[in-house]
């Protein structure tokens, strides 16, 4: 396996994902193993290019046999990123679960999945901690903290999204109106109505368009 950066190195520059997994699984076929197994040994391989493209490319299958792999992986300090990233996009329990704890991750690269994570697998129990990310230092993290709680429609996230209308990034107050605009309730659409003078046009468009709920 440790000879094969190379040929990995060529696999990796392809824009199919399916055709790198298969590059993958064909470059280590010494046992009956499914593909995702074998996939998954080169999270141990001492190319870092290497061990990278291998979690990226389970994880861009979308597959759900995909998730106990990633999840190894999140214990791999030079891997949890690129795990932590993977597995946001899926809704399954389980991401909530492991992602969780990492709410609170020293590096803003893991916080930001992980708030992801929490909109799209349902976890309530974690809109405290959302909200605090609210204040994050990063605005990234602060975006996919405001996203999430829009998901989960979180009534009592309805201050301080309005807070969060007032960021200095653009995005961060365009994404706080969307979530506003998808709790609903008379407190949200009446500040949403304040933004009716925004210079910007997208901002603009809650205040002209009240009570519409955003998908």
């Amino acid at each position: 396996m440790d000879d094969l950066s190379d040929d990995l190195r060529a696999a990796l520059d392809s824009d199919d994902p399916q055709e790198v997994f298969r590059a993958f699984a064909e470059l280590d076929d010494s046992d009956d193993d499914p593909p995702f197994a074998r996939v998954a040994r080169f999270f141990r391989h001492p190319d870092p290019l290497v061990r990278n493209g291998a979690v990226d490319v389970l994880a861009a299958t979308g597959r759900q046999e995909a998730i106990p792999y990633l999840l190894s992986a999140l214990d791999d300090p030079e891997l949890e990123y690129e795990a932590a990233m993977g597995l946001s996009d899926y809704s399954d329990s389980r991401v909530g679960e492991a992602l969780f704890p990492r709410l609170r991750h020293p590096s803003h690269h893991v916080r930001l999945f992980a708030a992801q994570a929490m909109g799209k697998t349902g976890r309530h129990d974690a809109v405290p901690i959302l909200v605090e990310l609210l204040g994050d230092s990063s605005e990234f993290v602060r975006e996919n903290a405001a996203k999430a709680l829009g998901l989960l429609e979180s009534t009592i996230a309805t201050r301080p999204l309005i807070e969060a209308l007032g960021d200095h990034n653009q995005t961060v107050r365009h994404v706080a109106a969307w979530a506003l605009a998808r709790i609903g309730s008379p407190e949200a659409v009446d500040a949403l109505l304040t933004l009716a003078t925004d210079p910007s046009p997208g901002l603009r468009w809650y205040a002209e368009n009240p009570g519409k709920r955003p998908a």
